[in-house]
């Protein structure tokens, strides 16, 4: 895919504006080089500020030559960086997952940090068309939900994503054709790993049995995110139904919530939450342990890691 367009892309998401600062991700691999490239040759068409943040995962010795790499880069194109490593980070929430997943928590809160020093407007990460069919393989067979099939946003917040619609096999050729360098993560063919497994075994067997795998997935991904959105609506809309507001918080009025498909419940519970401001990880689990607890008419409180759901004359709230 040719650089005006994935311009034209980001214009039609309205992924970056004019006068705008940007956070680029950069780990010096392929994708993230390819897309400071990319982002420096659209400044001269979008005047926006950029600025890229690096972060040592410190996992193998390595890394700090990735982290050279990406200094000598940015300096090279005249870009600030920002970097930093792991044991660095002054993290006070409790990190929980796999090796993978805690890394992923490391990564955005040292984004989040970088974009407060810079009061940035958006947060570009380098995830491309192939990482996306990677997601889905990984959430579906962890068991996820409709949500967790609609898999990464072109944009999530102050996330953007602006490769998404751009295949790696685009991207390294780009990249080989330009003679641009960029660092390899060995771990990358560590079998392991499930996305790694996903990556280098079951997508091209996929591809093999059927050639329009890769295409027709996209598809279902794109199916799943309209069904999520339309979703998410429905579950907004019976929320204000069914909740009472004292004091800027959102009570639920249990017999309504109750009397709804027990689908529906669950993501008006989603929905609560996030209003409520609540930290958690979403997952099955926690939804059906919460409705357990609506429905038991003797518990009057239930605790959670740092707040808890207090039910008082048929009303439910969060502390």
């Amino acid at each position: 895919m040719s650089f005006g367009k994935i311009e034209k892309f980001i214009i039609s998401n309205e992924l970056i504006k004019p006068h705008m600062t940007i956070i680029l991700g950069l780990s010096g691999g392929p994708d993230s080089v390819y897309l400071l490239h990319f982002l420096r040759w659209l400044q001269k068409k979008i005047s926006f500020n950029l600025v890229a943040a690096h972060l040592d995962h410190e996992w193998r010795k390595s890394s700090k030559e990735d982290a050279l790499f990406c200094e000598t880069l940015c300096k090279n194109l005249n870009i600030p960086l920002e970097s930093s490593t792991i044991s660095q980070l002054n993290i006070s929430f409790k990190k929980s997952g796999s090796k993978e997943d805690i890394a992923r928590q490391c990564r955005r809160f040292f984004f989040e940090e970088i974009r407060k020093k810079y009061d940035a407007n958006a947060i570009a990460l380098a995830h491309n068309q192939d990482d996306q069919l990677e997601t889905f393989f990984i959430r579906l067979m962890r068991g996820a939900t409709v949500t967790g099939l609609a898999c990464m946003r072109i944009k999530q917040g102050y996330y953007i994503r602006p490769l998404l619609s751009v295949s790696k096999k685009e991207i390294l050729a780009y990249l080989a054709r330009k003679k641009f360098e960029y660092v390899i993560d060995p771990t990358n063919i560590n079998t392991a790993f499930l996305r790694n497994r996903i990556r280098l075994e079951l997508l091209p067997l996929l591809q093999k049995v059927d050639q329009r795998a890769e295409t027709n997935m996209l598809k279902t991904i794109n199916a799943m995110q309209e069904t999520d959105d339309f979703l998410k609506k429905l579950a907004l809309t019976t929320l204000e139904e069914i909740c009472t507001e004292k004091e800027g918080k959102k009570y639920l009025t249990i017999k309504q919530f109750l009397s709804n498909d027990p689908f529906l419940q669950r993501r008006v519970l989603l929905e609560w939450l996030y209003q409520n401001h609540v930290s958690f990880t979403i997952s099955t689990a926690l939804i059906d342990e919460i409705i357990r607890f609506l429905n038991n008419k003797k518990s009057t409180t239930h605790q959670f890691d740092n707040w808890q759901i207090k039910k008082h004359k048929g009303l439910a709230h969060i502390l």
